[in-house]
């Protein structure tokens, strides 16, 4: 049962990294096929600022977040594997959810930094809305940091559940 469930876990794993991929291709691509007018960061731009050049510089401000959430997946995987080979407990398992944890965590900061640089080179395309910033922190990125919190508490929760298993093992 434990190396089914460990399987179906890998599974999903890839699928949420393959839906990564595919969002940041969908990100480069949108602009080809629409003419309207888009909204970024609750401004509205002309796609037709967005075609050629300057299309492909938003998923490359797109990659640091993608980097981290990817870091975290490998991560998780780690955590995975250790549970398939039925060692819930192994260090390997516990360091590798552990960095999960905290690549959920930097993914808040690096996420309202990417949205504030996506919209900050958009304003400096858009002769219309020169010189815009924002900084947005919004009830989205406070889930996000309060989900990262509850992952750092469920990593520290297994540290101790390893050493209470090296405890019980010696004990037998």
């Amino acid at each position: 049962m434990n190396v089914r469930f460990a399987s179906h876990m890998r599974t999903g794993v890839s699928v949420l990294m393959a839906l990564l991929c595919l969002s940041i291709l969908a990100a480069a691509v949108y602009p080809w096929f629409f003419t309207y007018a888009q909204i970024v960061d609750g401004y509205r731009v002309e796609s037709a600022l967005l075609i050629g050049a300057p299309q492909l510089v938003i998923p490359l401000i797109m990659l640091p977040l993608l980097a981290v959430q990817l870091y975290g997946l490998a991560n998780l995987r780690r955590t995975f594997a250790a549970a398939a080979r039925g060692d819930w407990f192994a260090t390997e398992a516990i360091d590798g959810f552990r960095r999960f944890a905290w690549s959920t965590v930097w993914m808040v900061p690096v996420n309202i930094v990417q949205k504030s640089a996506t919209l900050a080179y958009v304003s400096w395309l858009d002769p219309a809305m020169k010189n815009v910033i924002a900084i947005d922190i919004g009830s989205g990125d406070i889930r996000s940091f309060v989900l990262a919190m509850l992952f750092l508490f469920v990593a520290q929760i297994f540290a101790v559940g390893r050493q209470i298993d090296e405890d019980a093992r010696s004990i037998l």
